[in-house]
């Protein structure tokens, strides 16, 4: 017997099957949701170079940190999956938001600092050029 006069009878019965619809959750490609938890991670350690750079006095690099987290959060809210298939996402998702938001509380405390700073001396700083900390305070 050849293998085409056995594969029609094997199809035939498949035919006959009801389609399902889809799911609602497709299967996550099993090294996904290391990866969306490690982006989590990482923009969670973004914080500490977002730190650096405000006692450096870099404010414009600062907040271009802070958007980056900000866009990692807003990709990581979307994914709509249990947290059995994302390995926890969610709970790292929101560790990600606490972090996000003293993140942003620090960047605007020091802004309004540099700007109370520039207004004191009696000069108007330029958008993106913030006083420097002097050295030794």
């Amino acid at each position: 017997m050849h293998r085409r006069d056995v594969l029609p009878r094997r199809v035939r019965p498949l035919r006959r099957r009801r389609v399902r619809p889809p799911r609602r959750h497709a299967a996550l490609p099993r090294r996904v949701p290391a990866w969306l938890n490690g982006l989590a991670e990482a923009a969670s350690e973004l914080r500490r170079h977002l730190l650096d750079r405000l006692r450096e006095g870099q404010l414009d690099r600062a907040e271009a940190l802070l958007a980056a987290m900000e866009d990692v959060y807003d990709l990581l809210v979307t994914i709509d999956y249990p947290d059995a298939m994302t390995g926890g996402l969610r709970r790292t998702t929101d560790a990600l938001r606490a972090v996000l938001e003293r993140s942003r509380s620090d960047l605007t405390t020091t802004l309004l600092q540099a700007r109370l700073q520039a207004a004191i001396e009696g000069r108007e700083a330029p958008p993106g050029d913030y006083p420097r900390r002097a050295q030794g305070v």
